[in-house]
């Protein structure tokens, strides 16, 4: 996402408004949040996890975790400027750092916050490529232990920017669903070719988990259906929540 705010009052006025109407926006949308393993459900379970968002989605999935004290990775950029401030006004926690700059400093500062809260990345951003998984979240999984919860998200009807990621804003009155799926354990004595594998995998999952959220917004998969056709191991004691 590509801004020119180059005063610092501008960003904070700019994220007034994006947060004061995304909140407006939210109270029009009908959600369903599904989880596929209570373990990794961001919802309710509020620390132990690295949750993977493509960062198209910050908008919806930010909007979706409020108050739940979730720590994000922000770019050290401008645009990181409005990003951070957004975030923060629905109650999560900024790590600034990306994989361009000060990145070993915000893995560093995201491994020693363990114990305060869920983490969240987008491992594409700031700059892209779109969806191209930077090794970065991976890594932190390996050596702090925490699962990668990848997270998947389709919504009817949204207004996507000309930016290198096609940033999605969700308009009033649509539907969305957003799924959390099974937590993926990196093994701790990792090696390179090793985490590529595992980097692999979740975008392998959350490729599938955007799929399963388009197939059962579109009303082609029931909830059901849904869990059987998951990837990973199925929970009896999955979570799902709905509001209008």
């Amino acid at each position: 996402m590509k801004l020119n705010l180059a005063h610092p009052i501008l960003v904070k006025a700019a994220a007034f408004v994006a947060v004061n109407s995304a909140r407006m926006a939210m109270r029009t949308i009908r959600s369903e949040c599904i989880a596929l393993d209570a373990s990794a459900d961001p919802w309710t379970t509020r620390r132990g996890n690295i949750l993977c968002l493509w960062h198209e989605m910050i908008v919806p999935g930010t909007c979706l975790l409020p108050n739940r004290g979730i720590q994000v990775l922000v770019s050290q950029s401008r645009d990181g400027d409005l990003i951070t401030e957004f975030i923060e006004g629905l109650g999560f926690s900024a790590v600034r750092g990306s994989s361009s700059r000060g990145a070993v400093k915000a893995i560093r500062e995201m491994a020693r916050s363990t114990d305060r809260g869920n983490l969240g990345i987008t491992p594409d951003g700031p700059r892209g490529p779109r969806r191209q998984f930077q090794p970065g979240a991976v890594f932190l999984a390996s050596r702090t232990g925490l699962p990668l919860v990848p997270l998947g998200i389709a919504t009817s009807n949204c207004l996507r920017l000309p930016s290198w990621d096609r940033f999605v804003i969700p308009l009033p009155f649509s539907r969305m669903v957003y799924l959390a799926g099974h937590p993926i354990h990196v093994p701790p004595d990792a090696d390179l070719e090793m985490l590529d594998v595992y980097r692999q995998r979740i975008v392998s999952a959350m490729d599938e988990l955007e799929q399963l959220a388009q197939d059962r917004l579109a009303g082609r998969v029931t909830k059901d259906q849904l869990l059987a056709r998951a990837s990973g191991p199925s929970d009896d004691s999955a979570a799902t929540r709905k509001s209008a």
